[in-house]
């Protein structure tokens, strides 16, 4: 039985990433796509130091830093890219986290990875008594890391040409978990007893990793793949934008309310993706919200035809705040059904049983190859709120292609009908 994928945006209006500044290297494709082609790694600058819980000896912390080879800007802007483990495990060499940050520092960026502080599991004990609230320390304690981290990053932004004014947050399941606490919460009164004290202990709002304190640990944008918040009510206007993506039935971190889980072990109450999106909303606060069914925990992300699209959409919504720019496409949602082939969604070029579709994404002429058995078919483009931008008749060679001079930059669906029965729909992302 085939699948069926339900990949939803939910979008909005450029207006609301009005900035007061913008970032002076703003233009042309920078920010967009990957302009560079090598990337220069600083790895393990010491940033902090700290004890984890259940442990009495305190351990270096560390970050690896990628900047873009060759590049002359003088003020870029900073992504931190968190590893997910469950706070038990992961590190800033995990592969997904290499690549992202690899990917973003060839479009621009100066992308970090960090080292923060896990749930000691060395310690059988603390494994054993590893209840919410040794949880909620774990994740306090992470959350003061890289406050740390964005400090370093500001304090030494001269060295690594930093635009001090843009530093985002990214993180893959409990690295996201650790963004959103880290750039949502504002203060103690906001917060029930027992996170306030838990926070207090711990150096309070802003940590006690390093003492650097003359430095901020503002950012400007949060990238949440899998991730949530212990309560989506911490969210408000004024709160930076927010990127988040989930999978409908998420088995570890909950895509609405519930436990996250550790090993089918219930450890922490999160609200995840939905409930952020709709508590932002509520709030007008700015934001973009990826719902993709399906009963994977970042599944997406080895799946690269879901992944690029979703990476490449990111880093629209970055450069629209980085730039001011006017994004039209981010006016409306719209579903978009795949029903992928035994191959599977992953196949980039987006093979289902009608028709083939590459390159995807592209920048240059968009190429079907159509099943249509001698057939007469029907092709058609439509933007996100469903206009029709091109049509084509009484087709019957196999092969048609579509200029890609006719459209704009954005997300498209592409509509094939064989003989005025069979249908099919594909997405589409053009440059």
């Amino acid at each position: 039985m085939k699948k069926i994928f339900t990949f939803a945006l939910f979008a909005l209006s450029a207006s609301v990433f009005a900035q007061v500044t913008s970032n002076s290297s703003c233009g042309g494709d920078r920010y967009l796509k990957q302009i560079f082609t090598d990337v220069t790694k600083t790895p393990d600058l010491v940033y902090g130091q700290g004890i984890r819980h259940c442990d009495t000896a305190s351990i270096d912390l560390t970050m690896d830093i990628y900047e873009p080879t060759g590049d002359n800007a003088l003020e870029r802007p900073v992504l931190f890219v968190n590893y997910g483990g469950s706070f038990i495990g992961g590190d800033k060499s995990d592969g997904d986290v290499v690549a992202l940050c690899t990917d973003f520092a060839k479009r621009g960026y100066v992308t970090c990875a960090i080292n923060y502080r896990l749930l000691n599991t060395a310690n059988l004990f603390c494994v054993l008594t590893a209840d919410s609230a040794v949880m909620l320390d774990v994740v306090v304690k992470a959350v003061s890391d890289q406050k740390a981290a964005i400090r370093y990053i500001r304090e030494h932004h001269a060295q690594y040409k930093i635009d001090t004014n843009f530093v985002f947050l990214s993180g893959i399941s409990a690295g996201a978990i650790l963004a959103a606490h880290t750039a949502y919460i504002d203060g103690l009164s906001e917060l029930p007893s027992y996170v306030a004290s838990t926070i207090t202990a711990n150096g309070g709002i802003d940590g006690n990793t390093s003492s650097n304190y003359q430095f901020n640990s503002s950012v400007q944008g949060v990238w949440s793949m899998s991730g949530g918040l212990h309560k989506a009510a911490w969210l408000d206007s004024n709160d930076p934008p927010l990127i988040a993506i989930h999978e409908t039935s998420d088995p570890t971190v909950p895509y609405g309310h519930g436990f996250a889980q550790v090993q089918g072990q219930n450890i922490i109450t999160i609200e995840g993706g939905s409930y952020l999106h709709t508590q932002a909303d509520a709030n007008s606060q700015p934001n973009v919200f990826f719902s993709i069914t399906g009963s994977g925990h970042t599944a997406y992300i080895g799946k690269p035809f879901i992944y690029d699209s979703l990476k490449n959409e990111a880093a629209r919504v970055f450069e629209a705040i980085l730039c001011g720019t006017t994004q039209p496409n981010y006016v409306a949602s719209m579903p978009i059904n795949y029903v992928p082939s035994p191959a599977g969604i992953e196949n980039a070029t987006g093979t289902n049983t009608i028709f083939n579709i590459s390159p995807n994404p592209t920048e240059s002429n968009i190429n079907l190859n159509i099943a249509n058995k001698g057939k007469s078919y029907a092709v058609s483009v439509s933007d996100q709120i469903g206009r029709i931008v091109f049509e084509s008749n009484k087709n019957t060679e196999s092969d048609f292609q579509i200029n890609r001079n006719i459209l704009n930059q954005g997300m498209y669906f592409v509509t094939v009908k064989v003989d005025g029965t069979e249908k099919s729909t594909q997405r589409v992302v053009v440059y």
